[in-house]
């Protein structure tokens, strides 16, 4: 053992398999997030009968910087995770089962 753990080859796929599902969670939150939250405001404006398609754009226009970066670099933590758990899983995945040459 030798001070480290040695966890079973179906221990190992589980936890690949648990950082996949993570993965793809995240990444369709994200999708969801860019895709249908600005769709969702477009048509919240159309729908309004006072406001026009020109204050979605004064909206967007009228959100702090600080606000816009911790939107930006929320939203890339997210992304760096999805790329992350996803490539730890296949480096799991390749480990159990590597290709026979």
């Amino acid at each position: 053992m030798k001070g480290k753990i040695q966890h079973s080859k179906k221990a190992r796929e589980k936890l690949a398999d648990s950082l996949m599902q993570i993965s793809n969670i995240l990444s369709a939150g994200l999708l969801g997030t860019l895709l249908i939250a600005p769709m969702a405001t477009l048509f919240k404006a159309l729908g309004e009968p006072d406001d026009s398609v020109a204050s979605v754009w004064a909206a967007i226009n009228d959100i702090p910087p600080f606000e816009s970066l911790a939107f930006v670099m929320i939203y890339l933590i997210a992304l760096y995770l999805v790329f992350f758990s996803r490539s730890e899983a296949m480096r799991i995945y390749t480990e159990i089962h590597p290709d026979e040459s």
